[in-house]
């Protein structure tokens, strides 16, 4: 199996036909580590991954490659999420211009 880590995810390939297997995005990566040779990898939610080892020398480029993403992925989702209202209505000045 070839792992392939792009800017959309982590892409599992069959190596004979080329095959797109299966695509993950960096939102389901949970966890993932290099120890020597080996890159752990836990793809799923907070409730349910799956792991994934793989032997390989390139464990830990691969890992770095990984962070990059997983940080560039985070700046981007922070960037777009909406910011808080300034003033927000939790409905406190109708109930005091209510009052007589």
């Amino acid at each position: 199996m070839v792992i392939a880590i792009s800017k959309q995810g982590v892409t599992f390939v069959d190596p004979a036909t080329k095959e797109v297997l299966i695509m993950h995005p960096f939102s389901r990566i949970i966890d993932y580590h290099s120890r020597g040779s080996h890159l752990h990898l836990t793809i799923g939610t907070l409730l349910r991954g799956v792991g994934f080892v793989c032997e390989t020398l390139q464990a830990g480029t691969m890992e770095d490659l990984l962070r990059s993403y997983v940080s560039m992925y985070e700046e981007q989702s922070r960037a777009f999420r909406p910011r808080k209202r300034m003033f927000q209505d939790d409905g406190a000045d109708r109930r005091d211009f209510l009052r007589f």
